[in-house]
């Protein structure tokens, strides 16, 4: 059963929870009761769906930020040399790849699928747009100017993500009388902005740790056997992959509790470990079940993409599932890390009662 958690005094300990957030009335929800008070929450407040919706219509209908003059210039002079190195037809699917990347509007990048909002347009090809409606294209011409693209616009979506996932906090948190102040709200969405920020380079600098040893591995027995060389590299990727995949389960968490905690982004992984470490179960069936509702609705909005109108519906439809998985997710990461909390203040007092116990007899 699920009881309301309401203590008789906010936490003051740093290290545990924000003692303005602390106090949000939320509930020790299952992983199906995290999910309906999500789109509860979200029926109540349906403005929260403006962030996606009006991001999405950003993508489809607005301007096109292309990178192709210099994508051509880079694909080009990569094919030319691969063939000079090693003749023969390999390249032929990683040309395709990679001619395919010009034609990528940039601005998907304000879409930031690790910690941004969901976005249907980022994950759409090909989308019908409305009669007589022309984009405008703006082309990058240098690498320093993609370069300085590229990061703008990820540092733009990484904003836009930590102001969304604040007001989501608010929105949990509205009637409840423990709103944090303006300013404190402002330091906050700058916070979750530069810890997200943080936290992409932590998992990047990760990734790389682990693919530059093994890139030198499949080189080096590339030498001794290339046959051999090409099998042991499907190996290597699935390893990688499978690393990847472990790491972000053990770190789903860790944006929820910066944003709800005002942290850095170190414990906010820490934070997450131990949550996810302590309900195992219980978070792989929450985000299964999230990323099948997030999947399984994807492939509906797809099937209506064959006119503008039904573009519109499914940015919408997008938007709710999304957003409602979101809230989900604050909601689940909360209800999980305050029962740790409470379960190690109870730990502690017994201790602290036992200690005194001691002295007493003493």
């Amino acid at each position: 059963m699920c009881r309301a958690w309401r203590p008789e005094s906010p936490p003051t300990h740093p290290e545990v929870i924000n003692d303005e957030f602390a106090e949000g009335g939320l509930h020790r929800l299952s992983i199906i009761g995290s999910l309906r008070e999500g789109f509860e929450t979200l029926n109540r407040k349906l403005w929260l769906l403006l962030f996606p919706v009006l991001l999405d219509l950003w993508l489809w209908l607005g301007p096109e930020i292309s990178g192709k003059p210099v994508l051509h210039r880079l694909v080009t002079a990569f094919l030319k040399s691969a063939r000079q190195l090693q003749p023969g037809d390999w390249y032929k699917g990683t040309e395709k790849l990679l001619a395919s990347m010009e034609g990528v509007n940039l601005s998907m990048l304000l879409a930031n699928e690790l910690v941004g909002l969901p976005s249907f347009v980022a994950t759409a090809t090909k989308l019908p747009m409305p009669d007589s409606w022309h984009r405008t294209v703006f082309a990058v011409h240098t690498p320093l100017g993609l370069v300085v693209v590229l990061f703008g616009l990820f540092v733009i979506g990484l904003f836009i993500s930590a102001l969304f996932y604040k007001i989501a906090v608010v929105a949990l948190l509205q009637g409840n009388d423990q709103l944090p102040s303006p300013g404190k709200f402002a330091k906050g969405v700058v916070n979750a902005w530069l810890q997200s920020f943080l936290f992409t380079i932590i998992l990047f600098v990760g990734i790389m740790t682990l693919a530059v040893p093994m890139s030198f591995g499949v080189a080096f027995i590339t030498l001794i056997s290339p046959s051999l060389g090409m099998g042991s590299m499907g190996f290597f990727l699935m390893l990688l992959s499978w690393a990847i995949v472990i790491v972000l389960f053990f770190l789903a968490f860790s944006i929820e509790a910066v944003v709800w905690d005002d942290i850095n982004i170190l414990d906010g992984m820490r934070r997450s470990i131990t949550v996810v470490n302590r309900y195992f179960w219980a978070t792989l069936g929450f985000l299964v079940l999230s990323n099948v509702l997030v999947l399984g609705f994807s492939v509906i909005w797809k099937r209506l993409t064959f006119s503008p109108a039904g573009v519109a519906v499914s940015i919408i439809g997008n938007a709710y599932i999304g957003v409602g998985v979101a809230l989900a997710g604050l909601i689940f990461y909360k209800s999980r890390y305050t029962m740790i909390f409470e379960e190690k203040l109870a730990e502690s007092m017994e201790k602290a009662l036992g200690d005194g116990g001691k002295s007493l007899d003493e």
